[in-house]
């Protein structure tokens, strides 16, 4: 959200800047947020920032953004001791999202910002997998909701047994 700034707004602004490059311990697990948060702002409104005085509102929850920063550390650790993986070489990442209006509540991009400022959660090009089939699966069943009345029916767990073209077939699951 957008507005104008007034010149307490601006004053404020100014104590409050974060520079990703000289992060203070305590602001170091919001990193990953305000890295995409200015990225977006430059691909965005790159004309326009430093021209207009505006004041952005940030959906971050910042005890999220801290334990979702936290745990990624302790699982990744966990991961390299029970894999024997060199300590410190396994990365991850976590995108927290508020399911009613889409806004980004946490992000994180790695194992730590301060050695590795490459973020995972909004820059990594892989393929999504078995990641999508929840939300697949979900639609097809909402769109059968709308066209199929269910009804209750007794499904038998038993070996099932077809003669197709003659030929005996049973799936074997």
């Amino acid at each position: 959200v957008l507005r104008q700034m007034n010149s307490s707004d601006n004053h404020a602004l100014k104590k409050s800047l974060i520079h990703l490059d000289t992060l203070s311990d305590e602001l170091v697990p919001l990193a990953w947020y305000y890295q995409q948060v200015q990225k977006e702002l430059d691909d965005k409104y790159s004309g326009l920032i430093g021209e207009r005085k505006s004041c952005l509102y940030l959906a971050l929850d910042p005890v999220m953004q801290s334990d979702a920063q936290q745990r990624v550390r302790e699982v990744l650790t966990r991961l390299e001791e029970r894999k024997e993986y060199p300590s410190k070489t396994l990365q991850g990442a976590v995108a927290a999202v508020d399911v009613k209006n889409g806004t980004t509540l946490a992000l994180i991009g790695g194992r730590n910002y301060l050695t590795d400022t490459f973020n995972r959660a909004a820059n990594a090009e892989r393929q999504i997998g078995s990641l999508i089939k929840p939300f697949v699966y979900l639609s097809a069943m909402q769109e059968l909701e709308n066209h199929i009345v269910f009804q209750e029916k007794k499904i038998l767990d038993a070996p099932l047994v077809r003669r197709i073209y003659g030929k005996r077939w049973a799936p074997l699951n």
